[in-house]
């Protein structure tokens, strides 16, 4: 692992030296060589690491910085999902408002609407019982009148016989009174002829006639 490998380099660059004792010549020049070589490749090594330590604390970094803007936009996220619940809780208070006013609206219009079927139903039936009462009254008067017309055509028809019944009774009258008013007409010339031959013969008694008186 990375952590362990750069843990190692730096415990290891932190050790002292070990020092050299012992025995002069070839071993101890072919120990000092060995000894640079492990030296040289735990700087190499220790380099590496350094290097990779730094990108890693780059990248650290960046991830870091990666991880507060996720944060902030979190954040902002939440800030705008509560703020979106805000709204939505007012949207859903005003359409509760809205939906209980129209309800409201609607049933006092449902009423007021109720009321007025109402009346005008209560005016059709005083209506049809008008148009009934008058219907009635109508056709009892046209029966009375078509009455009243029969009795009156009863009375004149009567009248009329009794005009003709009197006209013929007053001809025979009249036919009886002309008849006897002729016949005393003619009773009564006959007496005045009678009276004058004897008034002329009194005349010519005294020596007169007609013409002298």
């Amino acid at each position: 692992p990375i952590w362990s490998e750069c843990a190692f380099v730096r415990k290891t660059s932190l050790m002292p030296p070990k020092k050299s004792g012992g025995k002069k010549g070839g071993k101890k020049g072919a120990k000092k060589s060995g000894a640079d070589s492990v030296e040289d490749e735990l700087k190499e090594s220790l380099e590496r690491s350094n290097l990779r330590i730094e990108a890693l604390e780059r990248d650290l970094f960046a991830k870091k910085e990666q991880t507060r803007q996720a944060i902030r936009t979190q954040n902002e996220l939440r800030d705008r999902v509560v703020e979106y619940h805000h709204d939505f809780a007012r949207i859903n208070a005003e359409r509760a408002d809205v939906t209980t006013d129209m309800t409201r609206q609607f049933k006092v219009m449902q009423e007021e609407l109720i009321s007025r079927n109402n009346a005008l139903e209560g005016q059709i039936e005083t209506l049809k019982d008008e148009l009934e009462f008058l219907k009635s009254s109508h056709e009892k008067a046209m029966a009375d009148k078509d009455r009243e017309l029969a009795e009156k055509d009863k009375e004149i028809g009567e009248l009329n016989r009794k005009m003709e019944d009197m006209t013929l009774e007053f001809s025979d009258m009249l036919k009886q009174t002309l008849d006897r008013m002729t016949q005393r007409i003619a009773d009564a010339g006959a007496d005045w002829d009678t009276d004058q031959m004897m008034g002329a013969d009194r005349l010519s008694e005294f020596g007169l006639g007609p013409i002298d008186v």
